[in-house]
């Protein structure tokens, strides 16, 4: 009897315990990383830091990729879950175009950064893996984590060329704070990079404008004559 019982409490354990693995799991999917802000304390000894990517000259109106990578700053570091802010200029369009290698879930919200602002902040959520594992942090060059797409819309080409900045924010306006973890909640998030970008006409825009400067120019020495 007392063997049976014992089998029969071993069975249940095991059940329980399966039970509990696969809600744990669940649960780590179906937290917010909104959270994690709540749990994780100040950033202590080894950090991550985030760095931004993109070309030094982009042209008006051409999407181009901004990179995002994580860089551990001494050795190798694993997180599982993300929150992290963007924000830039409202003349800069973000394009709902977001790749995020080896992660499986990742996901973007955007919002104003003041009120009666449209589109200049974004906020990039992510979970490592189905699973709950967790995903590396290399040093220098570090591991890239998403590829954002934008695209500058200067309306006036006068204003160009001009120059426009992507930033990582610890506080935005709005939502919870950048955060890096571990699995064990530990904030990891390190130094908070930003990008600038050139921007400059597209091609037959700055013809136009030369070609336009060149008869000015031709009117203004015809009536000085």
């Amino acid at each position: 009897m007392n063997s049976e019982r014992e089998t029969m409490s071993g069975t249940i354990n095991n059940g329980v315990e399966r039970i509990l693995r696969g809600a744990s799991i669940s649960m780590g999917l179906l937290l917010s990383v909104a959270l994690v802000g709540a749990f994780a304390g100040p950033a202590l000894g080894a950090v991550i830091d985030v760095e931004l990517h993109a070309p030094a000259t982009v042209i008006n109106n051409q999407p181009f990729s901004v990179e995002m990578w994580f860089v551990a700053d001494d050795s190798p570091l694993e997180w599982v879950l993300a929150d992290v802010n963007l924000e830039w200029d409202l003349t800069l369009t973000y394009l709902n175009r977001v790749d995020n290698p080896a992660l499986a879930f990742g996901s973007v919200t955007t919002a104003p950064a003041d009120p009666g602002d449209v589109g200049d902040e974004m906020r990039w959520s992510a979970t490592s893996s189905l699973t709950g594992d967790p995903l590396p942090a290399d040093v220098t060059p570090g591991t890239l984590v998403t590829t954002f797409e934008f695209r500058p819309e200067i309306l006036d080409p006068a204003d160009l060329p001009v120059d426009l900045t992507i930033d990582v924010v610890a506080e935005p306006a709005q939502g919870p704070d950048t955060v890096i973890v571990d699995e064990f909640y530990t904030n990891l998030t390190g130094l908070l990079g930003s990008t600038t970008v050139h921007v400059v006409p597209e091609p037959g825009t700055a013809g136009l404008l030369l070609v336009g400067g060149l008869l000015v120019a031709g009117m203004r020495r015809r009536r000085q004559s």
